[in-house]
């Protein structure tokens, strides 16, 4: 696939929450599923797959495909890989959860969007960079943008630290 795939943060959030409530899922996860799926960004399109922290048999393949068919009408794949090659960027759902509802929650970024910040904002696929980008036709001055891009550095930061 070539270009650039994006989702709405909110419609994003919604998604991995549902997954996250999924009876399925959870079984297989041990109730763990947002620590357990990761997005991630190869050729231009996101994708959901199962992060590899358990092996899964193929009767949990089979299940894991079909909740997030049932969810999602996006590709969805296992990961059969034991190592994600150096060209894909992935995250956690649970992280990129904390991260979204971080951006969502941010006064400055409700000042400046004109409320519900996560309508303006998409997670997008180019090539195999996974970004968190503000909607275009929002026409943010270069100001906006760099305390935009200031305020999500801050928010990844504080969620990724180890």
């Amino acid at each position: 696939m070539t270009g650039k795939v994006r989702i709405r943060c909110d419609t994003l959030s919604k998604v991995l929450k549902e997954l996250d409530r999924d009876e399925a899922l959870r079984e297989i996860y041990s109730g763990k599923v947002s620590e357990s799926l990761t997005v991630v960004a190869e050729d231009g399109d996101l994708l959901i797959e199962d992060g590899g922290c358990i092996d899964l048999s193929q009767e949990e393949k089979g299940k894991f495909m079909d909740s997030l068919g049932r969810l999602v009408r996006i590709r969805v794949r296992t990961a059969d890989i034991p190592k994600v090659p150096n060209d894909r960027i992935r995250i956690r759902c649970d992280i990129l959860l904390r991260i979204i509802s971080d951006l969502g929650g941010s006064a400055e970024l409700k000042a400046m969007f004109g409320g519900n910040v996560l309508e303006s904002l998409y997670a997008a696929a180019d090539g195999s960079d996974l970004k968190i980008e503000s909607d275009e036709t929002l026409n943010l001055s270069e100001d906006q943008t760099n305390v935009f891009l200031n305020i999500l550095n801050e928010i990844i930061e504080d969620n990724t630290a180890t």
